[in-house]
């Protein structure tokens, strides 16, 4: 049972990896990068001449690494630094055979995703960015075997810590778990998973947050719960909605203040408390509108705009009439005429080949200049919000469409009622190496929804060409969002 019966896809061709530079050598003797052996692998390995000694444990561990002899920094005792090749290549284990393919914790909560890391120069250097990624249905799909999942479950370390360099692909065949945090006397944690949970989160939103904000709807919280933890602060003054991240608190919203208290008084005494734990990072609420500032920056309080959610008329996307949608007529009529595509409701099957799709867009989508950290980390951040919102659609009344293209799903949509005249479109992807696809499928999802009147698109996460792209479907107006500070 130490050694998995199965053939993974090779990712880097071997003439490639040999070349690389970056692969088998470490910084720190104590790297978590370093590899994990089974016991039928330790056994291989020593069988080739790797010493039993690099290794804690001889029923399965990480191999104990050693300082580089031409250079700074460890190596694994694997590798040959005069020849740059592995001496055990042939019966190098299962962490390194998938490679760049990994295997991480979420950053809360336990389960396993199936990522890649983004620092393989390979990835970085590939001329057909999606090739590797072809790959991972069938990685995927051998691990959620029934002995990829008996060696998963007798070796748990195979599975590392969350890296922020690996970008996730999609989740294994094990149950997520959401992570709690240490009670406090006045923290509670917030409990979405849970009937209850969720209509109190619902009817605090209700209360919270101006009514055309996209963050009125529980799935724009709940959604991100595998990257950040919900918690509610009972305050003096009312009740407040925290997330955390990376130890870092801010509040999504405002709090709702208590009887006998201010609007301002609560959001006062919540940066208060904010302040408190995160030092001289500061503290800020997020999602307020311009009514709720009045009052803040009559006390004192700083406010300032976060950003703009678009709202649309829906009935004028349905139709795309007039000159000023010309273009959009035309892509419309053009990933009709050569994908065909058909417009159908998402099933709960479809949850790994809409995750698959999102990580061929997020790739295509990437960055070119590395050192666009901002927008790199969004693309890597928001893989969380689709996973959950694809995976409790029904749960959260969300309304989910596909665009299938010869039977394969080729864009998605997320959705769902904010209030009685308008809907908040979440998340939508589409297959960049079809175009227009993504405005045929909003096109399609405007036509279907006739009980909505205004659709809001939310914000453009500060990224100046998702502005542009969202100016030119012409808001019918934009809503400033606002956040506060002391």
């Amino acid at each position: 049972m130490g050694f998995m019966p199965i053939e993974l896809p090779q990712a880097v061709p071997n003439a490639r990896c040999l070349r690389c530079d970056v692969c088998c050598r470490f910084p720190a003797k104590d790297s978590p990068l370093r590899p994990y052996f089974t016991e039928t692998e330790i056994a291989q390995a020593v069988a080739h001449g790797v010493p039993t000694a690099a290794f804690p444990n001889q029923v399965g561990s990480r191999i104990e690494l050693i300082p580089h002899p031409h250079g700074d920094g460890y190596i694994c005792p694997a590798f040959d630094p005069g020849t740059h090749r592995c001496t055990i290549y042939d019966a190098r284990p299962l962490d390194c055979r998938l490679y760049p393919f990994a295997l991480m914790r979420p950053p809360r909560g336990a389960g396993v995703l199936l990522g890649w890391d983004r620092l393989c120069p390979y990835l970085r250097e590939e001329a057909e960015p999606l090739a590797p990624l072809a790959l991972s249905a069938d990685v995927a799909r051998q691990l959620n075997s029934p002995d990829g999942r008996s060696l998963l479950a007798r070796h748990p370390d195979l599975v590392g810590r969350f890296q922020d360099h690996v970008w996730a692909l999609e989740p294994l065949e094990t149950p997520w778990r959401r992570e709690l945090l240490p009670g406090e006397a006045n923290l509670q944690p917030v409990a979405p998973d849970d009937r209850a949970g969720w209509h109190r989160l619902q009817a605090f939103l209700a209360e919270s947050v101006d009514s055309e904000f996209s963050a009125g709807h529980p799935a724009t919280v709940a959604m991100w719960e595998p990257l950040m933890a919900f918690s509610w602060l009972v305050l003096k003054g009312g009740t407040a909605l925290l997330a955390e991240q990376g130890g870092l608190w801010f509040a999504p919203v405002p709090p709702v203040a208590g009887p006998d208290a201010s609007f301002a008084g609560a959001c006062r005494e919540l940066l208060r408390w904010l302040q408190g734990r995160n030092g001289a990072v500061g503290a800020r609420i997020e999602r307020l509108s311009e009514e709720q500032c009045r009052p803040l920056e009559a006390s004192g309080l700083r406010c300032r705009p976060q950003g703009e959610e678009y709202l649309y008329d829906r009935l004028t996307l349905a139709q795309l009439r007039g000159d000023q949608y010309k273009s959009h007529r035309w892509n419309c009529n053009q990933a009709e005429r050569r994908f065909q595509p058909v417009y159908a409701p998402y099933q709960p099957a479809d949850l790994a080949d809409c995750l698959r799709l999102f990580a061929a867009w997020r790739r295509l989508k990437e960055p070119k200049d590395s050192a666009d950290g901002y927008g790199a980390a969004l693309l890597s951040d928001s893989f969380y919000a689709h996973w959950q919102a694809l995976a409790h659609a029904a749960d959260w009344g969300l309304a989910v469409r596909v665009a299938r293209v010869e039977g394969e799903i080729a864009a998605y949509a997320v959705g769902a009622p904010l209030t009685n005249d308008a809907m908040v479109v979440l998340h939508e992807v589409a297959d960049p190496r079809r175009p227009g696809l993504g405005p045929w499928l909003f096109r399609e999802w405007c036509r279907e929804f006739t009980a909505y009147a205004v659709i809001n698109a939310m914000d453009d996460s500060g990224l100046p060409a998702l502005r542009d792209a969202k100016m030119r479907y012409r808001p019918i107006r934009t809503v400033t969002v606002y956040q506060a500070a002391m």
